[in-house]
């Protein structure tokens, strides 16, 4: 039937040299979202790069039909998309998709991309997720799947979901001497830093890494600071902070500086609320802190609470005080048991005297040691407020309210939540 072929190769030669013309601009649109990809990656030069959209050479009509436009890729020397670097590849792949989207006309786009992160060295795979994040709309939506830390935003973490798997044993009739495993794929139910924390440990993210500073962070004076924040936030139900250690509270202002210039590089704005103890040395470093000379992120300073709400400028007290007294006291006699101390009353006469008058603007710990050597007479006195002693009590009352709960340490003193909620992170 070739005598009918000549009326239509003709008129296919007519719309593919007109459509040769008309595809000029798409090839150099294309080639722009190309260069906002990879311009200005060390090693990358696209000064003579040019995308084409090649149609096919045939001899038969069939042949015309049966083949289909391909794209390459001129850098040099014109080899196909598939004989190019699989990262190259990639790359083209995300330049098309932006195309389309900006051709997009309709109500609204749903586009799902596997691993864009797959075959691209870390500057692209930055680059790649900055830009997919400008591509969203309120008329586009893009779901994305990876392995990469670069995609996953940790300012907007309630938009990631964490996929698990876990394994059921199955035994088939017809192959009973086999054992089969069943794979289900569920969304894991995490909030707040536990939630980051599952993320870095999925992608392998260490300390040093990355994500050490997130949208809202902590700054407390040493490890037990942390401790009990943590502890308390999930007897409360809240979501606990990012919480950083300075090492002390003289540290706290050198410690700033070092997050002054890490967050310079950061996309966002964080926020750092700095948290002392009201002893002599966290006032001495609350009046010498400047939030107004920390441009890169939001920095507010708090006192740590009391567990009776007071903040009286006369007062000292430190994070043991914000906890009920009896939980320190049970916590500590755990310790004085074993060193053959005699232990202190939990009555609650005892604990109210904690509040009279003559002992309310010391540190409990300071008057934990003055009841102690009062009752311990004969035995060599016994510094409640050393560090090792500290970190100890610290163990002892995680441990308690780990098994216990707060509710029998917390119901005479509502300060303790109220405090709480108003350090850890919104829902």
């Amino acid at each position: 039937m070739r005598s009918r072929q000549t009326k239509p190769l003709k008129l296919l030669k007519e719309f593919i040299s007109k459509s040769g013309d008309a595809v000029k601009d798409i090839e150099k649109s294309i080639g722009g979202h190309l260069g906002d990809f990879v311009d200005d990656v060390p090693g990358i030069n696209i000064d003579k790069w040019e995308v084409e959209i090649l149609f096919p050479e045939y001899n038969r009509l069939r042949e015309a039909i049966s083949n289909l436009i391909d794209f390459t890729l001129y850098d040099k020397n014109r080899r196909k998309i598939d004989a190019k670097g699989s990262g190259i590849q990639r790359v083209l792949l995300l330049a098309i998709i932006k195309y389309i989207i900006s051709k997009y006309r309709g109500s609204h786009l749903i586009l799902a991309i596997d691993e864009p992160e797959a075959f691209l060295q870390p500057s692209l795979q930055k680059k790649a997720s900055k830009l997919i994040s400008e591509m969203v709309s309120d008329k586009c939506t893009i779901i994305i799947s990876t392995h990469s830390q670069y995609f996953v935003n940790i300012d907007s973490l309630d938009n990631v979901i964490l996929c698990e798997i876990e394994y059921e044993k199955r035994n088939l009739k017809r192959r009973p001497k086999e054992e089969f495993y069943r794979a289900k794929t569920f969304s894991g139910k995490y909030k707040g830093i536990d939630k980051v924390q599952k993320i870095k440990s999925q992608l392998g993210i260490q300390r040093n890494d990355s994500w050490e500073i997130l949208p809202y962070n902590l700054i407390v004076e040493g490890p037990e600071d942390k401790d009990y924040i943590i502890r308390l936030s999930k007897c409360f139900n809240c979501i606990p902070p990012n919480i950083l250690i300075a090492g002390g509270a003289t540290k706290i202002k050198g410690y700033l500086q070092f997050l002054k210039e890490f967050c310079d590089d950061l996309e966002f704005t964080p926020k750092i609320l700095c948290l002392l103890d009201h002893d002599k040395e966290g006032k001495q470093e609350y009046q010498a802190i400047d939030p107004s000379k920390y441009q890169s992120f939001d920095l507010e300073k708090r006192y740590i609470g009391r567990c009776d709400g007071r903040n009286d400028p006369n007062y000292d007290y430190e994070i043991e005080d914000l906890l009920c007294p009896k939980l320190i006291i049970v916590a500590l006699n755990t310790f004085l048991r074993k060193q053959s101390y005699k232990p202190l009353s939990v009555s609650k006469s005892f604990i109210n005297t904690r509040f009279a008058a003559a002992y309310n603007g010391k540190c409990i710990l300071a008057y934990l040691t003055e009841q102690l050597k009062a009752i311990n007479i004969t035995k060599p006195e016994l510094p409640i407020d050393d560090d090792g002693i500290k970190k100890m009590i610290c163990a002892n009352v995680c441990k308690i309210l780990g098994k216990e709960g707060i509710n029998n340490y917390s119901s005479d003193f509502p300060a303790i939540r109220i405090f709480i909620e108003s350090i850890c992170q919104p829902e």
